[in-house]
C-alpha cells in the first residue's frame, strides 16, 4: 500500500519516500516510525507503543525513539506542528488527511554483501561489580566507533544503528540489518583504577570469531587500549589505514574523561536536570583539563539546549557561543565540535 497525503507519497514496502515524485532519502528506521504513524493516523500513538512495536526485545532509550520522529518532521518540511504533532504526555498523532492505494510493488530489493571490510560496534557489558558503569562502557565503544571510522578502506555503521542491538543480539541478524560483515563486541569490568576489557570480532556470515582478545591495566590505559584494540581490528578485516587516520583521539586526563563520559550519559535522555548536572560534568572535565575539546563541545550543546527548550537566560547562549568556538579552536578535527559551533549559530 502507498498513502499519499499532501506533495508526499510513502510507499513502505519500498521504503521510499517521495515529494512530488522525487525520492527523499530516510534511514530505514525513520521510514517505519514515519509508515508506522499514517498507518494509525486516526489516534494518537504512545511512546511505550513505539517503542514496543519498531524495537522489539530490544533495549532502547526514548531518545533513539525521539530521533527518529526530529529526522520524519525535518523530511516533511521541519515543523513541529507539521503532520507530526506531539500531544504532550500521550505520545504522537499524524495529522492530516491520507489516501491509500494499492500498487504494485517488487519491495527491497536484496543487498548484495559489501565489497569492502565493514564492521559494526555494538555496546559494550557492563562486567563492573556494581553494575554502574554502563556510561563507560558507551563511552568505550563510542571512541572505538570513532577509531575505526578514521580508517580508510573500512565501512563503519553509525550508533545510530549498531547500538539499537544489545550484547545477546544475532550477529548474522544484525549483519542482515545493517550490511556489515562483521561485529565488534565486548565487555568492560571497571573496579576502582583497575580496568579490564574484553572484545571480540564476529564474521557476521558465519558467525565465526576473526579475533578476540583481553585488555587488562588501569583506567588511565583507556586511551591506549582503544588504540590498540582498534589496530587489531582494523588488521583483523585487512582494512589499509591511511596517514590521517593514524592521528588519535584526543587525550586527557582518566577524571576528565571520566567526567566527560557521565556527561555525555546524562544527555541520552535529556531534560533540564540531567542537562544542568551534565554541565557541570562538562566543566569539572576541562576545569581539570582546559585543553579538552570534547569537554567544551559538550558544554556548548548543555548551554544550548537550556536555551531553546527549558527557559535558560540569554547568558547561558553566551557562553554556548564562547565554549563552541573554544572547542573548534582546540579540536578543529573532532565532528563533535563542529556540531556544538552548528547547533549555536543556528540558534543566534
Amino acid at each position: 500500500m502507498v498513502h499519499r497525503f499532501g506533495v508526499y507519497e510513502l510507499d513502505p514496502g519500498r521504503y521510499e519516500l517521495r515529494r512530488e515524485g522525487t525520492r527523499i532519502p530516510l534511514e530505514p528506521r525513520v521510514m517505519e516510525v514515519l509508515a508506522y504513524l499514517v498507518a494509525q493516523r486516526d489516534r494518537i500513538v504512545g511512546k511505550d507503543e513505539l517503542l514496543a512495536r519498531l524495537w522489539p526485545g530490544q533495549d532502547v532509550t526514548e531518545a533513539a525513539l525521539t530521533r527518529a520522529i526530529h529526522t520524519a518532521r525535518r523530511a516533511l518540511g521541519g515543523t513541529r506542528d507539521g503532520w507530526i504533532r506531539t500531544v504532550y504526555g500521550r505520545g504522537f498523532v499524524f495529522a492530516g488527511a491520507a489516501g491509500t492505494a494499492a500498487i504494485a510493488s517488487p519491495g527491497p530489493a536484496p543487498r548484495a554483501r559489501r565489497l569492502v571490510p565493514s564492521v559494526a560496534v555494538l555496546p559494550f557489558a557492563d562486567l563492573s561489580p556494581g553494575r554502574d558503569h554502563g556510561y563507560f562502557c558507551d563511552g568505550l565503544a563510542q571512541e572505538l566507533l570513532d577509531a575505526l571510522g578514521r580508517v580508510d578502506g573500512l565501512a563503519v555503521a553509525s550508533r545510530a544503528s549498531s547500538f539499537l542491538f544489545g550484547p545477546s543480539a544475532d550477529v548474522r541478524a544484525i549483519g542482515e540489518r545493517l550490511n556489515v560483515s562483521a561485529v565488534l563486541e565486548g565487555s568492560v569490568r571497571k573496579d576502582g583504577a583497575r580496568l579490564r576489557v574484553s572484545v571480540q570480532l564476529v564474521d557476521t556470515a558465519d558467525n565465526y570469531r576473526l579475533w578476540s582478545g583481553t585488555f587488562d591495566g588501569r583506567t588511565a590505559d583507556v586511551f591506549a587500549v582503544q588504540e590498540e584494540i582498534a589496530a587489531r581490528v582494523t588488521l583483523a578485516l585487512g582494512a589499509v589505514v591511511k596517514d590521517a587516520a593514524r592521528r588519535a583521539a584526543p587525550r586527557t586526563d582518566a577524571d576528565a574523561y571520566d567526567c566527560y563520559l557521565r556527561g555525555r550519559n546524562l544527555c541520552g535522555r535529556p531534560s533540564g536536570a540531567r542537562l544542568e548536572a551534565a554541565r557541570q560534568l562538562y566543566r569539572r572535565a576541562i576545569g581539570i583539563d582546559p585543553a579538552y575539546a570534547p569537554g567544551w563541545a559538550g558544554l556548548a550543546d548543555c548551554d544550548t539546549f537550556l536555551y531553546l527548550y527549558w527557559g535558560a537566560p540569554a547568558g547561558d547562549l553566551a557562553e554556548a557561543d564562547d565554549a563552541s568556538r573554544h572547542a573548534l579552536e582546540l579540536g578543529a578535527e573532532l565532528a563533535e565540535c563542529h556540531a556544538a559551533r552548528a547547533g549555536v549559530l543556528a540558534t543566534l
